[in-house]
């Protein structure tokens, strides 16, 4: 009897499709949509799963043919956020039309601050950093230390690139349809010039900046650091590098906020992109000196995503149901993998150590 029971089990285990683990292509395709909307508070949880599939069409898919086209380009950070701007206006000027319509609900606490030319300057520089750094540059960041092997190669095959992108324009056409806003068409003229403009730039940008003042380039294909460690010096903690990243972000977001206090809009835009330079610019030099690894860079991606948590909240108070438990949850994820990746570092005494890809996706999600 019992013999006859395993053998009728192992039959049953054979005839059963395994499941394949899930690769770098689709945590990234879950992974955007996941930190853009969700852990910013910008659907809240309840909403969340009710749009999840168009968010995942809209984020997602803009995240993948951002990401193949740098690598499969050559290319690599430069390249990532100037194709992440043109993301950011691809859906808050065409899509949603935001940065355009004063009587858009994400914009009318704003009042007439910061309009100008029927544009809203702050809010265009503010979303513009938000969408390329958050929405798109970090989950990419976060699934290539998850997928440390396969740093180097294309995620997609071309026929999910194809669909990706059928997908992501079939997504941009649906909200453009749907969601009528009194906005002139010029408008959305002027944003595909400028989108337009963005993916040359970015065709034609270094593979790193690392040229500034330092060594050679390394492309996106290449092992990460942005730039090759210098010897002569020792990388910052990774303490210190999360809390660059938690500051830079805290700085951008009080200043998109700062519309209460009567401030100049254009100085303002001026300081937003002069933080998010400063930050950037001190990444990369740090990125340079001895001992660099992966606890630096995932501590630049917790450092930014830290930020979201504390705005929990409000999100909350102002409406946003199951917000902060999503806050919650978010911060645990953060500390727990980032006192996994310390431990696992210290055993193996290896600057090169990197994160599973389980604990990084989940700590992003």
């Amino acid at each position: 009897m019992t013999r006859s029971l395993r053998s009728l089990l192992a039959r049953i285990g054979r005839r059963v499709p395994r499941r394949r683990p899930i690769g770098p292509g689709m945590a990234l395709y879950l992974l955007s949509p996941a930190i853009a909307e969700l852990c910013s508070g910008s659907t809240p949880l309840l909403s969340y799963w009710f749009f999840w599939p168009v968010l995942c069409l809209m984020y997602g898919g803009g995240a993948i043919l951002i990401r193949e086209a740098a690598v499969r380009w050559g290319k690599g950070w430069p390249t990532i956020l100037a194709l992440g701007v043109a993301y950011g206006i691809a859906e808050e000027g065409i899509a949603v039309r935001t940065f355009f319509d004063p009587t858009a609900p994400q914009v009318q606490s704003m009042g007439d601050w910061g309009w100008a030319g029927g544009a809203n300057w702050p809010w265009i520089t503010h979303l513009s950093l938000f969408h390329s750094v958050i929405s798109i540059a970090v989950p990419i960041f976060l699934v290539m230390l998850a997928y440390p092997e396969r740093r180097t190669e294309p995620w997609v095959s071309r026929r999910w690139l194809a669909r990706a992108v059928i997908g992501y324009v079939g997504v941009e056409l649906f909200w453009l349809l749907a969601y009528q806003r009194p906005v002139a068409g010029g408008y959305m003229v002027a944003s595909l010039v400028v989108i337009g403009a963005l993916v040359l730039l970015a065709r034609v940008l270094p593979a790193s900046i690392g040229g500034i003042g330092g060594p050679a380039p390394v492309s996106l294909g290449q092992r990460l650091p942005l730039l090759s460690p210098a010897a002569a010096a020792r990388a910052p903690s990774p303490r210190r590098v999360a809390l660059v990243a938690f500051a830079a972000i805290t700085a951008t977001f009080a200043v998109a906020w700062s519309r209460g206090s009567g401030g100049s809009p254009a100085a303002a835009v001026v300081a937003m992109v002069v933080i998010a330079a400063a930050a950037g610019w001190w990444f990369v030099r740090a990125s340079r000196r001895h001992g660099w690894n992966d606890r630096h860079r995932y501590a630049i991606a917790a450092g930014l995503l830290a930020f979201l948590p504390l705005i929990s909240p409000l999100v909350e108070l102002q409406g946003g149901r199951g917000e902060l438990i999503v806050g919650l949850v978010l911060a645990g994820l953060l500390r727990r993998t980032w006192v996994r990746l310390r431990d696992r570092v210290a055993v193996s005494g290896s600057a090169t150590a990197t994160v599973s890809a389980g604990e990084t996706a989940t700590a992003a999600s």
